[in-house]
C-alpha cells in the first residue's frame, strides 16, 4: 500500500475506513482528504477533533474549490494550507474553530487499492468500456470502472452475445460492503464479488438472459504504469505549487476585491496585465484579474483571464484593445448548473453595444457543434488629424462542449477549434496575445493554454518527451497560480496530445503517398508509445489537422 500524499490525500479510502484510521492512529487536528462519495469532482476533509471525527465537504464547481460559498481556491492543497494558517476562518455549524495540524500520513495496510487490480479501468466512460471489450475481449470478458453518475459506486461491464454486445451492473458500496444493486448478497471486497459471479450467473432483468463472467479484460502493465505515473506527476505539481511565493498585492487591495470572481484566485504582481491610459486618481484603476503567460520555447504569449463580472466588462475590453488581442477563447458557458460563470460581454448577433467607450458590433456568428465562432468589430481610435472611423476585427471562439464537471470525452473538437484559431491568428500582421478565459481563469484556461504550448513545442522540436508535459504545466503555474486545476484536466492534456499526434501520423502518411516525401517528427514515438492506450482511437471520420507552420 502506497502512503497517502504530502497534503493528506487518499483517493480510495472509504468513509468507514477513514474514521477507523483517524481514531486508531490520529491525534487532535490530524486530517485526511479523500474523494467525495456523493458529489462528483468534490472532496471530503475528515478531521479528528479530540475524540470525534468530523467530515467537511470541499465543493468543486468546475472552476474552484471551496468550503464556504465564495471562498474559492485554485486547488485543494491551497485551501487546506489557508485554513491551517488561518484557523479562525474554519468553523463548524456551532461556530467552533476546526483546527488542522498535520495530515495523517498512512503507511500501514488500509485495504486493497483498486488501482493495482488488473481488471480495474478507473474513470473511463461507458462508451470507452464498450470499445475496450469489443476490441480486446470475448464473450464473458469483463472490467470494472468508476460510476460517473453514482460517486463512490462502481460499474461491472461485461461483454455478451447479441446485438447489444455489452451489459453493465451497478456495484453499490455501503457500510464497507459491495453488492450488485439488483441483488442482496454482499461481499467484503469487489474481488470476492467477481469470484462469486464467475460460478453464479448474473441475470439481465430485461431479457432474463444469464450473464456468465469468464476472464477479466486486464489492463496492460504499460497502461497501469503510465496511469500511476501521471497521478504521481500531478501530485508532484501540487507539492511544487507550495514553493511559489510570488506576491498578489494588487489583487488583495480593498479597491480591487469586487473585481475578483473568487477572492483567493488572483494574479501574481509580476505577471498581471496592467491597464494603461486610465485615471490615476482612481485607486486600482489599472487592475484586472488577468495574467500574461509566456511560452519561452516558441516565444508565444497568451493572456489568461477570469470570466467577466458586470463590474469588469469595460476593463476586459480595455485590455483586449490595449494588447491588440485579435482572438478571444472562452472555455465556459455563461451559466452552468444554475451558477453564473461569466456575464455576457458582447452584443447579440447584428447588434452593437458600447464597451469602454467604444462601439462593439457582432457582425457574424456560426455554430459548429461544440464551439461557436463570432466575429466582432471594435471601434478604433482615429488617426491623428483624421476623422475616419476605423474598425478592428476580433474573433471570439466559445467552446461549449466542456461538461460542467470533468473534461470532454473526446479532445477532437477542441483540437479542431485550436487549429482554426491558429489559422485565424496568422491572418493578422501584428496580432497581440490571444485572451483565454473560463470562469476563474485557471482550470480549463490553463488546460487549453498548455495543450496549445505543447502543440507548438512538438512542431518546433519535432517531438515531445515525458518531461515536457509536467514541465510545461509547472511553467504556466509560475505565471498564474493553479493553472490546470484537477488531475482530470491534467490527464486530458495527455489524451489531447495523443490524439493530435495520431492525426499528425495520418497526415504524414497522406503526404508520403501524395508527394512521396517523408515528414520528420523526430521522437514523436516516445510519448505516443508510452500513452497509446490512455485514450480510444480518434473517430475515423475526423480529417487530419492542417499543418501549423
Amino acid at each position: 500500500m502506497s502512503k497517502s500524499s504530502s497534503w493528506g490525500f487518499h483517493a480510495n479510502i472509504t468513509h468507514e475506513r477513514v474514521e477507523y484510521v483517524l481514531k486508531q492512529y490520529g491525534i487532535h487536528g490530524n486530517y485526511v482528504c479523500r474523494r467525495s462519495q456523493t458529489t462528483p469532482g468534490s472532496y471530503t476533509l475528515s478531521v479528528r477533533r479530540r475524540n470525534d471525527i468530523n467530515h467537511y465537504k470541499i465543493y468543486n464547481d468546475g472552476e474552484s474549490f471551496e468550503l464556504y460559498d465564495g471562498d474559492g481556491f485554485a486547488s485543494v492543497p491551497d485551501l487546506i494550507d489557508y485554513y491551517r494558517r488561518n484557523p479562525d476562518n474554519f468553523v463548524d455549524k456551532d461556530h467552533r474553530i476546526v483546527e488542522l495540524t498535520e495530515p495523517l500520513i498512512m503507511e500501514d495496510d488500509l485495504g486493497p487499492v483498486l488501482d493495482q487490480e488488473s481488471w480495474y479501468f478507473g474513470n473511463i466512460s461507458g462508451d470507452e468500456a464498450r470499445q475496450f471489450l469489443h476490441e480486446r475481449g470475448s464473450i464473458g470478458s469483463y472490467l470494472v470502472r468508476e460510476s460517473r453518475t453514482n460517486p463512490g459506486f462502481y460499474v461491472l461491464s461485461v461483454r455478451r452475445s447479441g446485438s447489444s454486445n455489452m451489459i453493465e451492473f451497478l456495484i453499490s458500496n455501503s457500510e464497507g460492503k459491495f453488492h450488485i444493486s439488483s441483488t442482496k448478497r454482499k461481499f467484503k471486497t469487489i474481488n470476492e464479488l467477481l469470484e462469486f459471479y464467475k460460478t453464479h450467473p448474473l441475470i439481465d432483468k430485461h431479457t432474463d438472459q444469464e450473464i456468465q463472467l469468464q476472464e477479466p479484460l486486464c489492463e496492460t502493465a504499460e497502461r497501469v504504469r503510465n496511469d500511476i505515473r501521471i497521478a504521481q506527476e500531478f501530485e508532484w505539481l501540487q507539492f511544487e505549487d507550495k514553493t511559489n511565493t510570488n506576491p498578489k498585492t494588487a489583487g488583495l487591495m480593498a479597491c480591487n476585491k469586487r473585481k475578483n470572481r473568487y477572492k483567493n484566485i488572483l494574479p501574481f504582481d509580476c505577471t498581471r496585465v496592467v491597464l494603461n491610459n486610465i485615471d490615476p486618481t482612481i485607486p486600482g484603476s489599472d487592475y484586472i484579474n488577468a495574467s500574461f503567460i509566456f511560452d519561452d520555447q516558441s516565444s508565444g504569449l497568451f493572456i489568461a483571464a477570469q470570466g467577466c463580472l458586470k463590474a469588469t466588462v469595460d476593463d476586459f475590453w480595455h485590455m483586449v484593445y490595449q494588447e491588440n488581442s485579435r482572438i478571444i477563447i472562452m472555455v465556459t458557458n455563461e451559466i452552468e448548473k444554475a451558477k453564473i460563470k461569466c456575464v455576457r460581454y458582447w452584443p447579440d448577433y447584428g447588434l452593437t453595444s458600447l464597451v469602454d467607450g467604444r462601439e462593439l458590433t457582432n457582425v457574424d456568428e456560426t455554430s459548429t457543434g461544440d464551439y461557436v465562432i463570432r466575429e466582432f468589430e471594435l471601434e478604433e481610435d482615429p488617426l491623428p488629424g483624421r476623422d475616419t472611423r476605423r474598425l478592428r476585427k476580433i474573433f471570439h471562439y466559445q467552446y461549449i462542449g466542456w461538461p460542467d464537471h470533468g473534461t470532454p470525452g473526446d479532445p477532437a473538437s477542441l483540437l479542431d477549434m485550436l487549429a482554426q484559431i491558429d489559422t485565424t491568428q496568422k491572418t493578422f500582421q501584428y496580432p497581440g496575445p490571444p485572451v483565454v478565459h473560463c470562469s476563474a481563469g485557471i482550470g480549463r484556461t490553463g488546460t487549453v493554454i498548455v495543450i496549445n504550448m505543447l502543440i507548438n513545442l512538438l512542431q518546433l522540436k519535432g517531438g515531445v518527451d515525458e518531461k515536457d508535459v509536467p514541465q510545461t504545466v509547472q511553467k504556466v503555474r509560475c505565471q498564474r497560480g493553479g493553472m490546470v486545476q484537477t488531475e482530470a484536466q491534467y490527464r486530458f492534456i495527455y489524451r489531447a496530445l495523443v490524439v493530435y499526434m495520431k492525426r499528425l501520423r495520418e497526415q504524414q502518411l497522406t503526404q508520403q503517398k501524395n508527394e512521396n516525401q517523408k515528414m520528420d517528427y523526430g521522437n514523436i514515438d516516445v510519448i505516443n508509445k508510452m500513452l497509446q492506450e490512455l485514450d480510444v482511437e480518434p473517430p475515423d471520420d475526423k480529417p487530419p489537422l492542417p499543418p501549423r507552420d
